[in-house]
């Protein structure tokens, strides 16, 4: 049972470190920077800005 809420706990983690990611994006902070203060990988950063144009309806 501790292992599903361990999973959800990182699930939305993740989704904070994600929904503050696109917050710089938007701002047009570097993505390097991004990366760093978020401690998600680059490369998912830059899947994040590719993706931010569709995004933009959830705002």
């Amino acid at each position: 049972m501790c292992q599903i809420w361990d999973e959800i706990r990182e699930e939305g983690v993740m989704m904070g470190k994600e929904e503050n990611a696109l917050k710089m994006i938007a701002d047009n902070l570097p993505l390097e920077t991004i990366a760093r203060y978020t401690g998600l990988p680059l490369e998912r950063i830059k899947e994040l800005a590719e993706a931010k144009p569709a995004l933009s309806f959830l705002e």
